[in-house]
């Protein structure tokens, strides 16, 4: 798995972190988890994500994220499967899909299937950055 420019801000409350990562980390079938991130978000890694990610089962599937000074609007969530088909959960920077706020705001993910023309683009983008000279 892939987890692109994604907010770190949903993981801070257990309950919203047990909902969302803590499943994937402890998916015995997901054999490693990405983080690409925006600089910007190394301090909540350290201090509120990091040690909930130790506690899980699995943890060693979650490797050191990617650091990048990232200016792109778009998150993504990319898993992979062993027959080599790919998924993903897409969603933007900017209300209404995703902002930096615990206000109440509505939340909007597409899901883009293995079918379609966006994956590739998508793991281009990855690619790009996770590869990029630092």
């Amino acid at each position: 798995m892939i987890w692109f420019n994604v907010c770190l801000l949903m993981f801070v409350p257990q309950d919203l972190f047990d909902a969302l990562l803590r499943p994937p980390i402890e998916n015995p079938n997901v054999s490693s988890i990405q983080f690409v991130l925006d600089e910007s978000e190394r301090e909540r890694w350290n201090t509120q994500v990091k040690p909930k990610v130790k506690k899980c089962r699995g943890a060693e599937t979650v490797q050191e994220p990617i650091w990048r000074d990232l200016d792109d609007n778009v998150s993504f969530i990319l898993r992979g499967t062993e027959n080599e088909q790919t998924d993903a959960l897409l969603s933007f920077w900017g209300e209404p899909f995703m902002a930096r706020t615990t206000r109440d705001v509505p939340r909007y993910i597409i899901h883009v299937t293995e079918n379609s023309e966006l994956i590739p683009q998508l793991r281009d983008i990855e690619r790009e950055h996770r590869l990029q000279q630092t």
